[in-house]
């Protein structure tokens, strides 16, 4: 059983999960501004929020006391949207021990076009972004992706650059041909496909963090940078 707590609204909420003796808080507390995704015609039947925060974690896993302190991303989308004829897209956030973060959502289409959405968050405050330069690597055709770099600009000027990420872990999808809307775990024969990973971002100072990256692509179609 899992339970959700609004105890401020966008500010604060707590995540409870329990199953049998297991029993875990989440504590949640924004950190940046909340990015409000507004992309014209992929968009416009649909919303989608967007923000990062600062977790604690506390309570017992198998028998064995856990606490630390983190960070996280949450999301809040609704309704319908279509990317088109997408051919190259990746969804990432990194958050910083600086209570630095990033989130970014690059997408390149069919036609060549590349749309930018997301975020910079230093010394206190949020900016959108500007510009994003991504170099990626994936371990193959069929696989994650595994390494490379980004370099991002705000719209007020400021810079982040990281110098590398490299990959944790990763869950991989393919979606059908036939039916889009439908994803299978098998990534060997489908002509789309998925990989939802978990990475190590470290910047140029040398500070290092964590995040996600998504990465929806065609086969065939995986630039080595965009």
């Amino acid at each position: 059983p899992q339970e959700f707590v609004c105890v401020e609204p966008w500010r604060r909420w707590d995540i409870h999960y329990k199953k049998g003796a297991d029993d875990i808080t989440v504590r949640w507390s924004q950190l940046t501004d909340v990015c409000d995704w507004e992309w014209g015609d992929i968009t416009n039947q649909s919303k989608r929020f967007e923000y990062s925060g600062r977790i604690e974690v506390t309570g017992v896993v198998a028998g064995r006391p856990v606490s630390f302190n983190g960070y996280g991303q949450r999301d809040r989308s609704w309704g319908s949207r279509s990317y088109g004829p997408l051919e190259y897209g990746l969804n990432m956030a990194a958050q910083f021990p600086d209570d630095a973060a990033v989130h970014a959502f690059l997408l390149k289409m069919g036609d060549g076009t590349v749309r930018l959405m997301g975020y910079l968050h230093m010394d206190n405050k949020t900016v959108g972004l500007k510009s994003c330069e991504v170099t990626v690597k994936h371990s193959d055709e069929r696989g994650p992706p595994i390494s490379g770099s980004y370099n991002f600009v705000d719209q007020s000027g400021r810079h982040m650059e990281i110098d590398s990420f490299s990959i944790i872990n990763h869950l991989g999808f393919g979606v059908r041909d036939e039916d889009p809307s439908k994803c299978v775990l098998d990534v060997s024969k489908p002509k789309s496909l998925m990989f939802l990973t978990w990475q190590r971002y470290v910047r140029r100072d040398g500070v290092s963090g964590r995040g996600y990256m998504d990465a929806n692509y065609q086969v065939g179609k995986i630039p080595s940078r965009m």
